[in-house]
């Protein structure tokens, strides 16, 4: 993520923003009303974090650019061709990804 991040030209300062943002986040468990001891998060934001949805996007736009590079190296077929341009599509809700691939033993 932080590759793609600095490929696209993002600053030095939204860098270490990103990264403290994504790797320095605490949290805390809720139980019957008493919060618990905060810790840390140490592998990227939760779920309901307002940063999900930009994350998401980041990578998913470059998931696309790589089955894009995939497809025109031949490595694997998608299997909408009627339907979508060069048969592939990546359908995408909340957080969650499906690659439609025909399937080739």
């Amino acid at each position: 993520m932080f590759d793609c991040c600095e490929q696209k030209g993002f600053s030095r300062k939204w860098m270490v923003w990103l990264k403290n943002a994504v790797t320095e986040g605490t949290l805390s468990v809720n139980i019957n009303d008493e919060l618990g001891p905060h810790f840390g998060s140490f592998k990227g934001a939760k779920q309901d974090d307002p940063f999900s949805p930009f994350l998401f996007n980041l990578i998913g736009e470059n998931l696309a650019k790589m089955v894009k590079n995939a497809q025109s190296r031949g490595l694997f077929t998608g299997m909408s061709e009627n339907l979508v341009t060069e048969g592939f599509a990546i359908p995408q809700y909340a957080d969650y990804t499906i690659l439609f691939i025909k399937d080739d033993p």
